[in-house]
């Protein structure tokens, strides 16, 4: 059996794979001394755009806050938002500016300044800046656009049972309010959440705002402790009339929820399930809407299929799903996809209708590595101590052999720094998870630093380790840095 590279979100694991499972996301996962401590598949693949008449506007040009506005911090901290055209600060953050479409000044809530230094227990922040009123009397309906840059830690999002938020609460008579959730999609990472730099959103908010002479915006943070939220370039225009958007893509490996790979051994080749996330952006319902999915190998079209749903309407956000899947071929081959939305009327802005995005059948490869431009550790957390473990989950389809596990090293990572790969296997019997095999000690040199380190697996006796199939495991980096930094992106 041939051996076989294993490729984890950051980490690469190598492998004799017979084997699969997959999403357009990462499966990355973080120990805690051996216990898992989150699981997440996420990445950012919206694309709004709106070219209605612009009804108001404020890009901060002045270099102050707005007359009118104002700001509150419910903590009683004076943790407020700033206008400032410098750099978020704080003892965890080393971002640059959001590096909006107009430059210059934005709006900052700092919460990992405001928390420096570390307090014995950090405060959460629960702040937000608002608008003065805005006459929106002549418009029948109203898209909120801004550009956005954040990171956030250390809690999870309301909806997923947290008390973290960034959103837009929008009123009319500065008493009653209505929350619009605008933390779209970030890269989870052991550090919390981040989103592109800059990531712009797009809110259909005629329900509350259209042909009111007095709307109100408020931003607001709250229940995140640290690291910030910058905000530039809002806009209230009118909505197209008609405007479908493919905010995000699915490829779903092996299972209808298995997550996306970058690469697969031919050995476990599967089947590919695919669904995407649409908005309607337009101020018309819309007849007949329709979700195609064309995948190629390079040479020629070789699985066509639409998800279709009747009326879809104004400011409607749904999931459509294929109803059949798409078989991989088991020999080596690249795959491209494009997933597109359409209806029987004529779309306003063609830009945002469709997604694409790549896959391979490998020799030998299982891999989840989207990009190694970002980094992450698991010293980001406060209580990070050597020994942690930071990587991706991986389901065998069929019976494998371990062979490597490979991660790419960022530059800004220190040298002598020791790294392990271990791999584990999840027990569903005992309910945990047990170490499988792992590499000898690697020291990270000077040639490692902005590369790919490949970490051979050998169990004690020498062996490689079996995986078996139909069965979870875990390519993990055991990460040892004393005082060292280490990154892994």
């Amino acid at each position: 059996m041939k051996r076989k590279l294993f490729t984890m979100g950051l980490i690469i694991l190598s492998i004799s794979a017979i084997g699969q499972y997959s999403s357009i996301y990462k499966n990355t996962s973080f120990f805690k001394k051996g216990r898992l401590l989150d699981e997440s598949t996420v990445k950012n693949i919206k694309n709004l755009s709106s070219s209605g008449d612009t009804i108001w506007f404020e890009n901060f040009s002045s270099g102050v806050m707005p007359a009118g506005w104002t700001e509150m911090d419910n903590t009683g901290n004076d943790f407020n938002g700033l206008c400032t055209d410098q750099d978020p600060t704080g003892q965890y953050t080393s971002e640059s500016a959001i590096a909006s479409t107009s430059g210059g000044h934005f709006m900052l809530l700092n919460g990992d300044n405001y928390n420096t230094p570390l307090p014995a227990t950090p405060v959460e922040m629960d702040a937000y800046f608002q608008t003065d009123a805005i006459d929106c009397s002549q418009s029948s309906s109203v898209v909120l656009r801004f550009q956005q840059y954040y990171r956030v830690c250390c809690n999870s999002w309301v909806a997923d049972g947290g008390t973290m938020i960034l959103s837009v609460y929008v009123s009319t008579d500065g008493v009653n309010w209505t929350e619009f959730d605008t933390h779209g999609q970030p890269t989870q990472n052991s550090s919390g959440y981040m989103s592109e730099n800059y990531d712009q959103v797009e809110v259909n908010i005629s329900s509350v705002a259209a042909q009111s002479a007095s709307v109100y915006l408020r931003f607001h943070k709250k229940g995140a402790s640290h690291y910030f939220w910058m905000i530039d370039d809002i806009v209230l225009m009118e909505a197209k009339e008609h405007d479908l958007v493919m905010e995000k893509g699915f490829a779903n490996y092996h299972f209808i929820d298995g997550g996306y790979y970058t690469q697969i051994p031919s050995v476990q080749a599967s089947s590919y399930w695919f669904s995407g996330l649409v908005y309607n952006n337009g101020a018309q319902d819309e007849t007949n809407t329709s979700m195609l999915v064309n995948v190629n190998d390079g040479t020629s079209d070789v699985f066509t299929e639409t998800a279709d749903t009747s009326i879809f309407g104004s400011d409607g956000r749904d999931t459509l799903e294929l109803d059949n899947y798409f078989e991989l071929n088991q020999s080596a081959t690249s795959y491209s996809v494009d997933m597109s939305i359409g209806s029987d009327n004529t779309d306003e802005d063609s830009t945002n209708n469709k997604i694409s995005f790549d896959f391979a059948v490998s020799d030998t490869v299982f891999a989840h590595d989207i990009s190694a431009n970002s980094f992450i550790s698991p010293s980001l957390y406060n209580s990070g101590s050597d020994g942690d473990l930071i990587g991706c989950q991986y389901w065998f389809n069929t019976d494998d052999t371990l062979g490597s596990v490979s991660v790419y090293i960022d530059s800004r990572s220190s040298e002598n720094t020791s790294i392990r790969a271990e791999v584990y296997k999840y027990d569903s019997n005992l309910g945990e998870l047990l170490l499988a095999i792992d590499s000898e000690e690697h020291i990270i040199s000077t040639e490692d630093l902005g590369s790919w380190v490949t970490l051979p697996l050998t169990s004690e006796d020498g062996l490689q380790e079996y995986a078996n199939a139909d069965v979870m495991y875990y390519a993990m980096i055991s990460c040892t840095w004393g005082n060292d930094t280490l990154w892994i992106g």
